[in-house]
């Protein structure tokens, strides 16, 4: 099996591995106020083993969507399990607690 991308919309996706880790990146919400709807749809839940949040902007954070008890990367730092290591690095953003994401898995096919 290789590895699988699904794409939610905006900038959120969600990796499949070949070992089936689940990793969701930034799992958006809409505003409250109705006039200031960004997207047509609610995000869906979605189960993961590890959820990168690249910063806390309603955009990229909506964890409540998440099933599970996934690992929750939202400040740099390592994640490594089985045949998947994900590594949240420091990036430039105008927000206090941004990161950018490697995920690496590794296949013996």
């Amino acid at each position: 099996m290789e590895v699988r991308l699904c794409y939610y919309g905006h900038s959120s996706f969600l990796w499949i591995t070949p070992s089936r880790h689940r990793i969701l990146i930034d799992p958006y919400r809409n505003p409250e106020a109705p006039r200031e709807r960004w997207f047509l749809r609610p995000f869906p839940t979605v189960e993961a083993d590890v959820l990168l949040v690249s910063h806390p902007h309603f955009d990229h954070c909506a964890t409540e969507r998440v099933l599970g008890k996934p690992t929750i990367l939202r400040t740099p730092g390592t994640f490594i399990g089985g045949d998947l290591k994900v590594e949240a690095l420091l990036d430039r953003h105008p927000v206090a607690t941004e990161q950018s994401s490697i995920v690496e898995t590794s296949s013996s096919s």
